[in-house]
């Protein structure tokens, strides 16, 4: 299987809408990626005497982009913990953001912190911190994500309300912390990285696109041999149908849909489970075109469903073959065969 979100516009989105010299960002299908240090809308404020401001570093290796950001005091020894009215009182950076699709969207910061004391920062929108404003890292001398408010296991949100242009606002806590991302998501489940029990919290509701749903009938006689009371002939289902019944999926408490293979299949209607691909560089008419599939997947992670491809990487259609001499006998690499 392979997650179908790799193909959202056509392979896994890339930082995009990054304005590297204001921290101008969009989210695009409710996700938003920032590089720490692409903004420059910052304000440095005084702390006993001592001025913090968030800097640009690039030091400490692992980080991506071209580097991150530190809250930093100007003598480069002071280490210093704001506690209360972080708003007024402690270093600011600003990460301009425009958001399409309003509604809640999780926190995710990419940070290194060298123990538990300079491990904390502060989360804010349009200058006004947000519920639970606080997240520490909980794993110190490396990169790190995190997403839980301070001490408990309360994930950290934003409320966009309606669609337009907001600020994000990160302020000092602990002196020193290294921040190097920052991802916003719609996605509850969501995992910045992969572990052994990101797949065990799945609920995985497994659909043979065929026979799910017929939500475009245009496409059923692609082949001209569909027949719904046949049971080894085409149905009509297709991913427009799928994505029809998404509310329903999501109700049923299921995180992950697995769709069965995307392929192009032309052996006729017998071949409705996409198991005998006779053509790898094209999507199965039968099931609408690429762009039908595109949305599913979009409007899936817009409530936080992952999408599953069934890809079958050992074997196409017996349709798929070639005329040369020992056909079909293995050939050792680099030998091969001229397919038809």
């Amino acid at each position: 299987m392979n997650l179908c979100r790799s193909i959202l516009p056509i392979y896994f989105i890339s930082f995009m809408g990054i304005g590297v010299g204001l921290g101008q960002v969009s989210e695009i299908n409710g996700v938003v990626r920032i590089e720490a240090e692409s903004s420059i809308n910052r304000t440095a404020r005084t702390l006993g005497g001592v001025s913090y401001a968030w800097t640009n570093a690039a030091d400490t290796p692992g980080f991506s982009g071209s580097g991150y950001i530190e809250a930093y005091p100007a003598n480069d020894t002071s280490t210093n913990t704001v506690t209360s009215s972080w708003e007024t009182t402690s270093p600011q950076i600003n990460y301009t953001v425009t958001f399409s699709n309003p509604g809640t969207y999780y926190v995710w910061i990419r940070g290194f912190a060298g123990d538990a004391s300079l491990a904390g920062v502060y989360v804010g929108l349009n200058g006004s911190s947000v519920a639970n404003p606080r997240i520490d890292l909980q794993q110190f001398n490396a990169w790190a994500w995190a997403n839980t408010a301070a001490g408990s296991t309360n994930l950290v949100t934003l409320n966009i309300p309606s669609a337009g242009t907001y600020t994000l606002n990160l302020w000092m806590r602990d002196a020193w912390l290294d921040i190097d991302r920052i991802l916003l998501t719609r996605n509850p489940n969501f995992s910045p990285v992969a572990d052994v029990n990101f797949w065990r919290n799945q609920s995985i509701y497994q659909i043979i696109t065929d026979r799910f749903f017929d939500g475009d009938s245009s496409n059923n006689n692609f082949y001209g041999g569909a027949s719904p009371s046949t049971g080894n002939k085409t149905h009509g289902g297709d991913w427009k149908g799928i994505e029809s019944k998404l509310d329903y999926i999501q109700a049923l408490g299921a995180t992950a849909i697995w769709i069965s293979p995307v392929l192009k299949n032309a052996q006729g209607d017998f071949d409705y489970h996409g198991y005998a691909a006779t053509d790898f560089y094209n999507v199965d008419p039968r099931f609408g075109d690429l762009q039908d599939l595109q949305r599913l997947v979009r409007e899936a992670q817009k409530r936080g469903i992952l999408v599953i491809c069934d890809v079958v990487v050992n074997h196409g259609s017996t349709w798929v073959d070639s005329g040369d001499t020992n056909w079909p006998n293995f050939a050792a690499p680099p030998g091969g065969y001229n397919l038809r």
